[in-house]
């Protein structure tokens, strides 16, 4: 008795599988006609008449009407889920970054704060690896032109991604000061530093930039001294600043 009821279930499970099996399996299969032209329609056929036409239904929900004559085979392949909107990114070629910022230290007249404005030029390899070289404007108790190069490496693919960086090169001072008696020669100096931050596309061309770094500069004068007897006295100085540097700014392609 026993038996012949596990029997009468399992003749009433097998039929109910099979469905289920069937229906899940349709879901996640779509019918795919491949043109003789190269291109390829994916959908579902909602109507073929061998040898004359087959009528499909596009993923975009537009219906298409194909000669049998025009048609290099019909199979039947793994539904593929429409792709996420994206920014067609390029992965390699020229590229231009311009920012903004300030670089957190005290400097001579007790500012906590200075101005940077930077504009880097450069290439970009297919690996994400870019080699750049910027100039700009800086304020480290007198008005800096840096010249440097820049070194970057975009961690990740896609829309956004985080970098790393390390910059290195020479500043040079745009103004020098006078006095009668103490002449300061600014002779300008080297500068490294590096950088980590965030890059977000808005565009296929243009990201905006986010980011943190440290910035060493050397800046080497000459101070003269006239005694009383004319005679000159001549000291150099070396000063050096360490700063955050923090920044904004757009990335273009």
């Amino acid at each position: 008795m026993k038996t012949s009821k596990f029997v009468k279930l399992c003749v009433l499970l097998v039929p109910m599988i099979f469905i289920v099996s069937s229906a899940f399996s349709q879901r996640n299969t779509e019918d795919v006609i491949y043109l003789k032209n190269g291109s390829v329609i994916r959908g579902e056929i909602i109507e073929q008449k061998f040898g004359d036409f087959v009528k499909i239904e596009s993923t975009g929900h537009n219906v298409w009407v194909f000669s049998s004559e025009d048609i290099d085979r019909i199979v039947k392949e793994k539904h593929q889920a429409p792709k996420k909107w994206g920014p067609n990114i390029k992965e390699k070629g020229y590229f231009n970054i311009t920012d903004v910022g300030l670089l957190a230290g005290r400097d001579s007249y007790q500012n906590r704060y200075s101005f940077s404005s930077l504009i880097i030029n450069g290439y970009q390899f297919k690996n994400r690896l870019s080699l750049g070289l910027g100039t700009g404007i800086e304020f480290m108790d007198i008005p800096l032109a840096p010249v440097f190069l820049d070194v970057r490496h975009t961690i990740l693919k896609g829309k956004l991604s985080p970098f790393i960086g390390v910059q290195g090169g020479y500043a040079f001072p745009l103004v020098n000061y006078y006095d009668n008696a103490y002449e300061p020669m600014y002779k300008g100096g080297y500068m490294v530093g590096s950088v980590i931050g965030i890059k977000n596309y808005i565009s296929d061309n243009a990201a905006i930039v986010f980011s943190v770094g440290f910035r060493h500069q050397q800046l080497l004068s000459t101070r003269t001294h006239w005694g009383w007897e004319g005679d000159e006295q001549i000291t150099k100085v070396f000063n050096l600043y360490n700063r955050i540097a923090i920044r904004a700014g757009l990335h273009f392609n």
